[in-house]
């Protein structure tokens, strides 16, 4: 570490090392040393010796004291020849001392061939026999459980005795020669003021216990290299020493019985008294136990009113058992008819799990919840399987530092939330034997998700998630009006017919709605040739422009059959269709102005996940940019960001905050990258037009930026009369009815009426008693609606159209 010459005396600094050397060997136990210590000592200093060299330095030690023992059995050179004191010594006379040492040594080695075993598991007991004074044993147990650290005198005799007797010195030394005559050679050393033992080559049962429970085997493996308890632990060894060594092996005791107990798994079914529902859940059990790898010698089942207890033998390894669970039993739980909801506890056998963690998994609506302790959760974290077999959450009780258990909630293949509701695609579900799925391929096609690749049509080993896709054709026929350079239209039928040729490119391209956005197409391209001709186009015109297709992974046919409209026919006059008694037409009457939220009812501007992926995003731009102070006085971040879904749900909870124009610009950006992929709410367009016919103002509003949404309308085509978006003022951001205002005071009325899929956009309307509509075409936004108490949204425009067209 540092050498020099202080004067003229030259110095070398070396690093501390632990041990005994082994002169102090022999002074303790000698003569001689043990065969094992006798042959590290070699290799040691042979080594050693060798490295000098290679340094051009010499030993010059002529004896045993300048070779130290560590506690883990090698041996090292502790002491060097410097300065004029090496000039007498060469690397030839170093080898040479050393074999003359180690021939004097090897000719007194020990006699023991086998090396020293010591039970502290009940009454000490050695395997070369007892060791008969009760304070020699207090002393050997000292020693053993310091694991080779050097112990004064006066250390050893406040552990022996409760009072040290006057001549403690010279009583340790006889103490020391009943241990060195039972012990052998190699074991005890003997210090200037005290003693080590040195423990290479010895076996003590309670260190192998602890070494066991360092080490986080798994329970099979910790059961069979444990040493077995065989009585009172130290008995009758006197000495406060050897009552805080009985304390401690108790403790140990403790934590390895809880360590090692076998757990029993119970399958419960919650809530639910369904004789069927038991019966199949012990065919699924048996099944799942197969899957785990479990012979019937290694478990018995017991069967209970809610479901079955699984009581295994102590080294069975059951990590298979739990990854089986984990990837089959939701798939199996979903094919029942009537699903129960299912807790699967890993447990300890004869040991409740807590209840208050029971208690808290009642309220998961997971259709199944799996419980294990931490041990077992540690075999499992670190398992290939971890990645793809479930998350688990951990469940905390009072103030403890560690978790009491950790949990899974696994939703059931049915009931997980699509990423978006679409046309000609199921899923995702989730699967543990995608080789087993059966589908008709004419009909249907399965794209697999893989968690560490790409999309497949290949059925994966392991777990993954999966999509249905509809491969069957679908037409649709739309009667329209083309636009023309005159005043009247060119009136013609429109045939499309699509299916699915490319499922993964379909898939990816994350289109919904495909008959609208066709329908769209065709009528954008359509115009563009009509709206130049007086006369009608031909045919072939139009169906040269309608070569290429906006959905990926689709092939489509088109045609657009232009009608006659015979020259003498007179013009029919317009009418009206008489008033409906249908009560949404009665609630259009009653209004002079409508006020139709931008997401939902006219587009999504986010789907599912893109609006995740873009509240997360905002999240992590909000902590980059928090006040310090605020994070340094404790402050938590807002608690509506346990779960966000949406980013203006981001927006508004940092609404009053430092970062809120931070969120806004960002939001701003976000907001009008998402126009381009936009389409249209089914039947957003002929509502909007039959409100302006029928006399209504149409207005849009949102807490979308002013500028994105105008883009929707402009994108769009929508013939509306006015758009308000987000203010500068982020705490105007709705409930608060300012943007709802805004509208009101442009149509000049107070008789309006809100279309909206937000939930804060609709209690801004109940502030003002403005009456409102709600929609919702996807199950998630319905599913929010009703939880806050709103009636039954409508789950498609057809109604409001129908009663639009009926004024």
């Amino acid at each position: 570490m540092d050498y020099g010459v202080e004067g003229t005396r030259p110095y070398l600094v070396t690093e501390s090392v632990n041990g005994v050397t082994v002169a102090e060997l022999e002074r303790g136990s000698g003569p001689g040393v043990s065969t094992g210590v006798l042959e590290r000592v070699r290799q040691g200093v042979a080594s050693g010796l060798a490295a000098l060299r290679e340094h051009n330095l010499v030993r010059g030690e002529q004896s045993w004291g300048g070779v130290l023992m560590r506690p883990d059995g090698t041996a090292v050179i502790s002491r060097f020849t410097l300065g004029e004191q090496s000039v007498r010594h060469s690397a030839q006379n170093d080898s040479h001392a050393f074999h003359v040492l180690l021939d004097d040594l090897a000719a007194r080695r020990s006699p023991y061939s086998e090396p020293l075993r010591v039970g502290m598991l009940g009454p000490l007991r050695l395997n070369r026999g007892p060791i008969r004074s009760p304070e020699a044993q207090a002393m050997l147990c000292m020693l053993l459980l310091e694991r080779g650290r050097r112990m004064s005198s006066a250390e050893l005799a406040r552990g022996i005795w409760d009072e040290p007797p006057q001549n403690a010195s010279e009583t340790l030394r006889n103490l020391a020669r009943e241990l060195r005559n039972r012990l052998g050679p190699g074991t005890l050393a003997e210090l200037p003021d005290g003693y080590a033992l040195h423990p290479a080559d010895v076996t003590v049962d309670v260190l192998v216990c602890e070494d066991v429970l360092a080490a986080n085997l798994s329970q099979p493996d910790a059961q069979r290299a444990l040493p077995p308890w065989y009585g009172e632990p130290l008995a009758d060894v006197p000495g406060p020493a050897a009552r805080a060594t009985r304390a401690r092996i108790e403790q140990l005791h403790h934590a390895l019985l809880d360590y090692t107990a076998p757990l029993d798994v119970t399958f419960e079914i919650l809530g639910a008294d369904d004789p069927h529902a038991h019966a199949a859940l012990g065919q699924t059990v048996n099944g799942l136990l197969a899957r785990g790898s479990l012979q019937p010698h290694d478990y018995g089942i017991m069967d209970r009113d809610n479901g079955y207890v699984i009581h295994t033998e102590p080294d069975v390894y059951l990590l298979p058992l739990l990854v089986a669970v984990l990837r089959g039993l939701p798939e199996e739980i979903d094919a029942l008819p009537d699903a129960p909801r299912v807790r699967v506890t890993f447990w300890k056998a004869l040991t409740p799990a807590p209840p208050d963690a029971l208690e808290l998994l009642e309220q998961q609506d997971a259709g199944v919840t799996v419980v294990i302790p931490p041990r077992l959760y540690a075999e499992y974290a670190a398992s290939s399987a971890a990645p793809d077999a479930g998350r688990f959450e951990p469940l905390w009780r009072g103030t403890d530092p560690e978790p009491v258990a950790w949990y899974c909630p696994l939703h059931l293949p049915s009931a997980e939330p699509e990423d978006d509701p679409r046309d000609l695609v199921r899923g995702p579900f989730t699967t543990w034997v995608a080789h087993e799925l059966v589908r008709d391929p004419a009909r249907t096609a399965l794209v697999f998700a893989p968690s560490d690749g790409p999309l497949t049509l290949t059925p994966p080993a392991t777990t993954t998630r999966y999509y249905e896709v509809d491969l069957t054709i679908h037409r649709a026929t739309h009667q329209v009006t083309l636009p023309s350079s005159g005043r009247r239209g060119f009136p013609a039928e429109i045939d499309l017919s699509w299916h699915v040729a490319d499922p993964m490119a379909f898939l990816l391209s994350e289109i919904s709605n495909v008959s609208e956005v066709l329908l769209d197409h065709v009528l954008k391209e359509a115009s563009r040739v009509t709206r130049r001709r007086r006369p009608a186009p031909s045919q072939q015109s139009l169906h040269a422009v309608l070569r290429e297709w906006p959905v990926p992974g689709l092939s489509v046919s088109c045609s657009v059959r232009l009608l006659r409209v015979p020259e003498s026919a007179p013009a029919t006059p317009q009418t009206r269709r008489p008033p409906s008694d249908d009560p949404l037409a009665a609630r259009l009457r009653a209004t002079e102005a409508v006020l139709i939220g931008l997401d939902g009812p006219l587009t999504r501007l986010f789907t599912t996940k893109s609006a995740r992926a873009s509240a997360l995003e905002l999240i992590s731009l909000a902590v980059e940019n928090r006040d310090p102070e605020e994070a340094l006085q404790g402050h938590p971040l807002p608690s509506a960001l346990n779960t966000p879904a949406h980013p203006l749900e981001v927006l508004r909870a940092f609404a009053t905050t430092s970062v809120g124009p931070t969120l806004r610009r960002r939001l701003d950006d976000l907001e009008l990258r998402a126009v381009p992929q936009t389409h249209p709410t089914p039947d957003a367009h002929a509502l909007i037009r039959a409100l302006t016919e029928s006399g209504h103002r149409v207005e849009v509003v949102t807490d979308v930026c002013e500028q994105a949404a105008q883009r929707v309308v402009s994108h769009h085509g929508l013939p509306l009369t006015g758009v308000h978006g987000r203010s500068e003022d982020l705490t105007l951001l709705m409930p608060n009815p300012d943007c709802l205002l805004r509208a009101l005071a442009r149509t000049a009325t107070d008789a309006g009426l809100l279309i909206s899929s937000s939930i804060a956009e609709l209690y801004a309307a109940s502030r003002l008693g403005l009456p409102f509509i709600a929609f919702a075409d996807i199950p998630a936004t319905a599913r929010r609606l009703l939880e806050t108490g709103h009636a039954r949204p409508l789950a498609s425009l057809e109604p409001l159209l129908d009663a639009a067209r009926a004024l």
